[in-house]
């Protein structure tokens, strides 16, 4: 019987779907084609089962599509776990940072503010990175929107950064590294009539969260030097920290 689908492979009696991926998105899927097997020999059956896979595999394509436009564009949603793996990292730099300098901040020579991210410390040396001079140029305070965004991406390139590099990242995952940095994507956008999209609420909560995190990380240090412990009533970030505690116990394994 003859195949008129170009999608439909007989290999040794059994029936095969092969979907090619667009080159443009091959970085993002990973892969240059879809082949896998239909289990079945029935040349109607493997019709039928075809459709339905080729569905599947469309709007994963159209999904790819989407996500390779938004970086190319500059822009990159994430999603609530993604987000929650950056916020593990932030809470592994503060745990590097107190176990790096235990004996300095016991001796109160190392502080919160040489690694917090919304402080006045923080603000005063980016406007000495990048020489600004008037208010024009300045970024105000730790709390201003402008000062926000700033670190947000930063914390965002750093994670990348960190994922990039990491010795046991796969090649694929290096590269949409690689892709977004080159398009200097832009995680962190609030448009104003956005304010009530349900991404912005996301980028919020993220943003609430990591303010707690930031707490939580100030008050650690700061009981380091008596010799406290500190814990935090926060469910996100005691969440966060058993999963940080999980990915030690892991990678220690």
């Amino acid at each position: 019987m003859t195949n008129s689908n170009p999608r439909l492979l007989l290999r040794e009696h059994t029936y095969y779907i092969r979907v090619a991926i667009p080159r443009g998105i091959q970085y993002l899927a990973k892969r240059k084609e879809y082949r896998y097997s239909l289990e079945t020999k029935d040349y109607y059956l493997a019709l039928s089962k075809l459709r339905a896979e080729s569905f599947k595999i469309d709007l994963y394509i159209e999904f790819m599509k989407g996500l390779d436009m938004q970086i190319k564009e500059g822009r990159v949603l994430l999603t609530d776990s993604e987000l929650d793996q950056i916020l593990v990292y932030r809470l592994r730099v503060i745990e590097d940072f107190m176990e790096n300098n235990y004996k300095k901040i016991r001796a109160d020579k190392c502080h919160y503010e040489d690694i917090g991210l919304f402080t006045q410390q923080a603000v005063d040396k980016l406007n000495e990175e990048i020489g600004a001079t008037t208010p024009d140029e300045m970024y105000e305070s730790p709390k201003s929107d402008d000062f926000e965004r700033y670190v947000i991406n930063k914390l965002f390139y750093g994670y990348l950064d960190w994922v990039g590099n990491r010795p046991n990242t796969k090649l694929s995952t290096k590269r949409i590294v690689d892709e977004i940095v080159e398009h200097k994507a832009n995680f962190f956008q609030i448009m104003e009539n956005e304010r009530t999209s349900q991404r912005t609420n996301q980028m919020l909560d993220f943003i609430r969260t990591l303010k707690d995190i930031e707490k939580y990380s100030q008050s650690k240090i700061e009981r380091l030097k008596e010799d406290k412990r500190t814990g935090t009533n926060n469910p996100k970030v005691r969440h966060l920290l058993e999963a940080m505690r999980e990915k030690e116990i892991h990678r220690n394994a």
